[in-house]
């Protein structure tokens, strides 16, 4: 039937009704929606003023007065355009467009997430609507579509079906005096996303039934530890909606979690997305997800869908937590989903996360990055620094204690600079001393620290912590202070330099490690031979050493004087020997000593042994049984074999 026909009809039904019939079932209604936890829960109601034969609002409108809640009514401002405004009683009202009443009030009504009743002349149980024809409520609705949309109507004026096309707006709800047809999504989080997660569960199941096994599912992480405990998220929703987590590709769901930081882990992705691709035409149930810092790159997501078209689900860094709601989509839409967004201020707490150890685990305090580093792609891909609530923090690592975790690590792209954009603002090293007050923990460790925000401060706090561990990862990058000029590190050579001092001043057994390029564009070797001059003075116990490579987007990718590989190649071996050199050094020097160990795992070359891991961060292997596993263990260090000990247990 026509939009124009079901107008027809239903203003037929409506002149012909009993009016107090239509005034009892609108009392149903009302109570029904009175009842709803979208409705109690809400701040704001907005309604419509009904007209002779619609449902009315009256009873509704008088109950959210009188639980307290602000209440607005709709204004036409124009042809198809109207604007809520506060009403507060009946006396803000006046008859208004074709006499309906409308609020004589001035101050408009813009809440994003109020609860809106929406009229309409006829609906079908999939919530098409026909309205009376001029798109009030559809642009509306359009416009606003943070907004918990419930439409009420008659028995009467529900169809079977009601034409519709890509304009026209479904409420979540329609509420009539016998039945209620759809549901209202919860608008916060994470409760959206626990939803979410039900919803995939019987999917999940359902596909289980048909396979007539469990399905399988593995998150595969590319790159940095903020990557790794966003896996583990991943891996706590995965497991929430059915799947069992497994290792490798061979799994009934894959998830690369990526890294963009140089071009080569996007080759890696690439390759092995390819292989993938040949798997899934042999298992067309199989599901293929991407997410992480690659995907906030407008050209890979570009390639993804011209060239990856197998691909099920793409999104980026700011929206990982919506996982459960994206999986939702591509299994009831069959199509691929791609949701990345540029940049957000979001932060969801409290959603599940399967850690791959009991014994210890990552806290993220803090996402994104301020510094632009004219080499780096991070602040592009994690968007600018966002700091989590100290007590969101607290709470956090307190319930991880409760579950047996001895060790957190603290992550952040610049934990120095934690706590600038709180409301209240805390320091790191304020931070750190709340998580030392947390009873059952062990072990405190963080990465990663940005020398030009490392504060005597958090030096003090080091230095008098029985907790924090005798480490910490000091980037570097470059020793000529030139160079780290253009890098736009906001530090020099002395400066850095002068931290490591204070460092090693106040806290003596420090083990220092970092992270170095090499060949960055315009390199001389003047300015490498004061990165080997540093090297040398500072003497780090391990460095993560890297070729520069040449990220779109960022300020060096367009540089001149790009350093010809081979040169860049001899550099690095010569900054690689060095460092290696010293570290096996530096790394002895603790032989003979009795040092307490975290047991991480049996060994895995000898079965006899366990492997644990120093407050400096170094490797011990020694005789112990798995029991040991997850206990803090005194071990007497034998011998050093260059980058790890022998040991026994005493």
């Amino acid at each position: 039937m026509e939009k124009k026909e079901i107008r027809k009809q239903v203003f037929q039904i409506r002149r012909s009704s009993d009016p107090a019939e239509l005034e009892k079932k609108s009392q149903i209604i009302n109570q029904k929606i009175i009842e709803l936890p979208a409705f109690q829960n809400a701040d704001t109601i907005f309604v419509y003023m009904d007209c002779k034969g619609e449902v009315s609002v009256r009873p509704m409108l008088e109950a959210a007065w009188a639980m307290g809640k602000k209440t607005a009514a709709p204004r036409v401002t124009g042809p198809g355009a109207m604007k809520y405004y506060y009403i507060t009683s009946y006396d803000d009202l006046a008859p208004g467009y074709y006499d309906i009443p409308e609020p004589t009030t001035e101050i408009e009504a813009t809440e994003e997430d109020a609860f809106l009743i929406v009229p309409g002349v006829g609906f079908d149980k999939d919530r098409h609507r026909c309205g009376y024809g001029q798109g009030f409520y559809d642009r509306y609705l359009a416009a606003h579509p943070g907004l918990t949309s419930v439409a009420i109507a008659f028995d009467f004026q529900v169809y079977d079906h009601i034409p519709s096309n890509e304009f026209d707006i479904s409420p979540e709800l329609l509420v009539t005096e016998s039945a209620m047809y759809g549901e209202i999504i919860p608008r916060t989080e994470p409760e959206r996303q626990y939803y979410f997660m039900e919803k995939c569960k019987e999917k999940v199941a359902e596909l289980s039934r048909e396979l007539g096994r469990p399905l399988t599912a593995s998150p595969i992480t590319f790159g940095c530890q903020m990557n790794a405990r966003d896996s583990e998220k991943l891996a706590g929703i995965l497991e929430t909606i059915g799947y069992q987590l497994v290792e490798g590709e061979d799994a009934d769901f894959v998830i690369y979690n990526t890294c963009t930081v140089r071009e080569n882990a996007n080759l890696r992705v690439y390759g092995r997305l390819g292989v993938l691709g040949g798997i899934k035409k042999k298992h067309p149930h199989m599901l293929i997800a991407l997410c992480g810092c690659m995907m906030q790159e407008n050209e890979v997501v570009e390639k993804l869908k011209k060239s990856y078209r197998f691909v099920d689900l793409i999104f980026g860094t700011h929206n990982i937590y919506k996982f459960a709601e994206l999986i939702y989509q591509r299994l009831t839409s069959g199509k691929m989903v791609i949701d990345v967004w540029k940049d957000t201020s979001k932060i969801v707490e409290d959603l599940p996360v399967e850690r791959k150890y009991p014994f210890k685990s990552g806290v993220n305090i803090m996402f994104g990055c301020n510094n632009f580093c004219s080499y780096c792609i991070v602040p592009y891909v994690r968007g600018r620094e966002r700091s989590r609530e100290p007590k969101d923090i607290i709470r956090e690592i307190e319930k991880l204690v409760a579950d047996g975790v001895v060790e957190v690590m603290l992550l952040g792209q610049n934990v120095n600079s934690y706590g600038k954009n709180l409301e209240q603002p805390l320091t790191f090293a304020q931070l750190l001393q709340e998580v030392e007050k947390i009873e059952g923990l062990e072990r405190i460790r963080f990465m990663t620290s940005h020398p030009k925000d490392l504060s005597d401060e958090l030096i003090d706090v080091m230095a008098h912590s029985k907790k924090i561990c005798k480490h910490m990862h000091l980037p570097l990058q470059s020793g000529s202070s030139r160079l780290l000029k253009i890098m736009n590190r906001h530090y020099n050579k002395e400066q850095y330099l002068t931290l490591v001092e204070k460092l090693r001043a106040a806290i003596p057994d420090i083990s220092l490690t970092t992270d170095i390029i090499v060949g960055f564009p315009g390199e001389t070797e003047e300015d490498f031979e004061e990165t080997m001059d540093v090297v040398r003075k500072v003497r780090y116990d391990s460095a993560f050493t890297f070729i520069y490579s040449k990220r779109t987007g960022t300020p060096a990718a367009k540089m001149d004087n790009q350093v010809p590989e081979t040169i860049v190649k001899q550099r690095f071996d010569r900054l690689l020997k060095e460092v290696q050199e010293i570290s096996r050094e530096e790394s002895a020097r603790l032989t003979g000593q009795t040092q307490p160990v975290l047991v991480e795992e049996v060994n895995d070359h000898d079965a006899s042994l366990v492997t644990g891991r120093l407050s400096n961060n170094l490797l011990v292997h020694f005789p112990g049984s798995p029991d040991l596993i997850g206990k803090i263990v005194n071990v007497y260090l034998a011998e050093c074999k260059g980058f790890y000990y022998m040991g026994d247990m005493r």
